[in-house]
């Protein structure tokens, strides 16, 4: 499974479960600091950020988002096509999905 693929996946998920989604296509080109993550999660469960990756290693930029993000309180997560098959997203949608998770 390519990026877009899983990308779509999740999106598709995300909307069946009510969990709002944003994708930021290039955080390159967004006012402010390189490599936000991919996606930002938010339902009735919380708040979550997810960088997806197909392969590869994230990016120092990536990396520094994910650390302050964390450090922060926020769930930050890194999304691979294994997390879909082993049923990690699906777990952590629908823990967005359900109210005072």
């Amino acid at each position: 499974m390519d990026e877009p693929r899983l990308r779509a996946e999740v999106l598709s998920l995300a909307e069946q479960l009510g969990v709002l989604a944003h994708y930021c296509r290039d955080s390159r080109r967004c006012d402010g600091p390189r490599g936000l993550p991919d996606l930002l999660l938010a339902g009735p469960g919380g708040l979550a950020l997810a960088e997806l990756k197909a392969g590869g290693a994230l990016e120092p930029a990536q990396a520094a988002w994910r650390n302050i993000l964390r450090a922060a309180g926020v769930t930050w997560h890194l999304w691979t096509p294994a997390s879909w098959y082993a049923g990690a997203i699906r777990r952590e949608l629908e823990r967005l999905a359900r109210p005072g998770a």
